[in-house]
């Protein structure tokens, strides 16, 4: 499959010969179209629209329009920016809307670029970890990546709702300033020998940006493994001086950060499972909060009901399943509901 993949991405087989050989080799079509479907936002087209746009400073800049021959269409700009500006247009790019924020000096050059850019909003906070817990909520609520910034001297405050947010696998991308490059490593103020190892435990990824010109590069990569189930935290830290400094750098289009999720699954395993909760003497529905993330509370109540099934809920920020429906029991880890079902297999 590897190499079918990278023969469609350099066009030397087209959608058709790719399902043909994919099938021909094992792959169910569910699974070939699944990764075709993978591969869209990698795709690009021979042909390109050029557009060119005026700064606030007067100066002009190119814009680079790439369309894929499938369904989706990707856009990458060429951009020359201060280090802030290029972290507005790539996350302004992966459709944030709002930036959750508090007193921050260090992300000064952010925000004199969000100047330019109306459509995106701050949310303030009076503290780090209140920044977080807000850009947490939003996430949970939208099912959006989130973006939450503040100065890097807050990083310990706000890594208790970065833990959080790993533990209920929220999406959020976590950026703050670091150091200047000139005095990175001498165990100056605001400043340790490796701010990444502290988060390690309670983030998906984290990176160190050096160059200016990839900040887009690393941004859409937390973006991506943010949003790439199961979700969680990621965390960049980009030098001051290079957030105002100028860079020339490719902004990278949404669709080419998005992994899509939806994989069928085999007929014969749901045969299988619905076979054995059919023949099962006293089954029991235990959800967790996958059910509310994907959208499935009514098809989880629609088969409890079907099979008179009791339901316990697994610990979750979610109400996956009605606290008031009669076949609801109550938490899984709740002594009372365990022998409550031990009783009734008895």
């Amino acid at each position: 499959m590897r190499d079918l993949a990278k023969d469609y991405l350099e066009r030397k087989v087209s959608r058709r010969s790719f399902i043909n050989k994919a099938t021909a080799a094992g792959f169910s079509l569910a699974a070939a179209q699944s990764t075709l479907k993978s591969l869209a936002p990698m795709v690009r087209a021979e042909s390109t629209v050029m557009q060119t746009v005026s700064l606030r400073n007067g100066s002009s800049q190119t814009y680079s329009s790439h369309y894929e021959t499938d369904t989706a269409v990707t856009v990458r700009k060429s951009l020359t920016g201060t280090g802030g500006e290029l972290l507005a247009e790539q996350i302004r790019s992966a459709g944030a809307r709002f930036i959750f924020i508090c007193n921050s000096s260090g992300m000064g050059p952010l925000c004199d670029a969000v100047v330019d850019r109306p459509d995106i909003q701050f949310i303030q906070g009076v503290s780090e970890n209140q920044a977080v817990a807000m850009a947490d909520g939003y996430a949970k609520a939208t099912g959006e990546v989130s973006f939450a910034c503040f100065s890097r001297v807050g990083g310990p405050i706000a890594s208790a709702n970065m833990y959080n947010a790993m533990k209920d696998r929220t999406p959020i991308v976590v950026v703050t300033d670091h150091m200047d490059s000139q005095a990175d490593g001498r165990d100056g103020h605001e400043d340790l020998d490796d701010w990444l190892d502290a988060f390690k435990q309670y983030t998906k990824w984290r990176w160190l940006v050096k160059e200016g010109n990839r900040i887009p590069e690393w941004v859409t990569h937390a973006y991506k493994v943010s949003s790439t189930a199961p979700g969680g935290p990621t965390f960049v830290r980009i030098p001051r001086n290079v957030l105002y400094q100028k860079h020339k750098a490719e902004i990278f289009a949404r669709e080419s950060m998005s992994v899509p999720m939806d994989i069928t699954p085999n007929p014969k395993h749901v045969e299988r499972a619905a076979l054995m909760l059919i023949e099962a003497k006293s089954p029991i529905l235990h959800v967790g909060h996958e059910v509310w993330t994907s959208g499935g509370r009514a098809q989880v109540v629609e088969l409890a009901e079907l099979l008179a099934m009791p339901v316990v809920q697994a610990w979750s920020w979610a109400a996956d399943f009605p606290t008031d429906h009669p076949l609801y029991l109550g938490g899984y880890l709740d002594q009372a509901v365990r022998r409550r079902f031990q009783g009734q297999r008895e």
